[in-house]
C-alpha cells in the first residue's frame, strides 16, 4: 500500500500541523531531541492503519496512563513497523517488527495523520470480528481491539515537506529587510567636515 505524500497536513484542528510534526520527527525521523528513556523510531509512514472502532480493557494494568483521546482524535492499530529503540541510554541499534496504538485524525485524502505514540505490541494476534468487515486483535495484556479491516496509509508530514519548510523559514530570514540595508546607513555626513580627505562615492 503506498503511503498518501501531499506533501501538506491540511487538519481539521489547529493543533494537527504541530502534533504531527512532532510526531514525525520524534517517532520518523529521529530527529526530535527527547529525555525520554525510551522513544521508538521507525518507519510509521509505511505502516498500515487500521480505526479502532471499539476497545475492550479486561486487565486494567496501573502503570500504563489510559488513552485519553482529545475532540476529533481516533485510537488506531498500525501494523508492521520496524521500530529502533532510542533515548537517554539507549542507540537504536536493533531492529524489531512491532504494532503500535496511535492516536490521530482522519486525513482529507483518506489516510490517517498520527499525532501521537500510545503503546507498542511484540505480539498483536487477529481474529475475524462479528460484524462484516471488521476485525478483532488482542494484545497480551488482553485487551480487545475490534478495528476496521481496511488499512489506510499514513497521510501527513514527509521528510520533503519538513525539508521545504525549513528551507522557508531560512529564505525567509534571509531575505527580511536589514536595518543596515537602509539607504540612509552609511557614514555620518559630519565626518566629510572634520575629514575632508574623505570622498563621496
Amino acid at each position: 500500500m503506498d503511503k498518501l505524500t501531499s506533501g501538506k497536513v491540511i487538519p481539521a484542528y489547529k493543533k494537527t500541523i504541530p502534533n504531527n510534526r512532532t510526531f514525525y520527527k520524534q517517532h520518523i525521523s529521529g530527529s526530535y531531541k527527547t529525555t525520554k528513556t525510551t522513544n521508538h523510531v521507525g518507519n510509521f509512514d509505511e505502516g498500515q492503519y487500521h480505526k479502532v472502532l471499539n476497545k475492550m480493557i479486561k486487565k486494567p494494568r496501573k502503570k500504563l496512563r489510559k488513552l485519553v483521546l482529545k475532540e476529533g482524535q481516533y485510537s488506531y492499530i498500525v501494523k508492521g513497523v520496524t521500530v529502533r529503540e532510542l533515548g537517554m541510554y539507549k542507540k537504536g541499534l536493533s531492529e524489531e517488527t512491532l504494532s503500535a496504538e496511535v492516536a490521530g485524525r482522519d486525513g482529507n485524502a483518506g489516510g490517517v495523520i498520527p499525532e501521537h505514540l500510545h503503546r507498542v505490541f511484540e505480539s498483536l494476534p487477529n481474529r475475524k470480528g462479528e460484524y462484516e468487515g471488521t476485525e478483532i486483535a488482542t494484545s497480551p495484556g488482553g485487551t480487545e481491539y475490534t478495528m476496521d479491516c481496511s488499512p489506510r496509509p499514513y497521510e501527513g508530514y514527509t521528510e520533503q515537506a519538513i525539508a521545504e519548510e525549513d528551507n522557508g523559514d531560512l529564505n525567509f530570514f534571509l531575505e527580511k529587510p536589514n536595518w543596515m540595508d537602509s539607504a540612509s546607513y552609511g557614514p555620518n555626513p559630519m565626518d566629510y567636515e572634520e575629514f575632508p580627505e574623505l570622498s563621496r562615492k
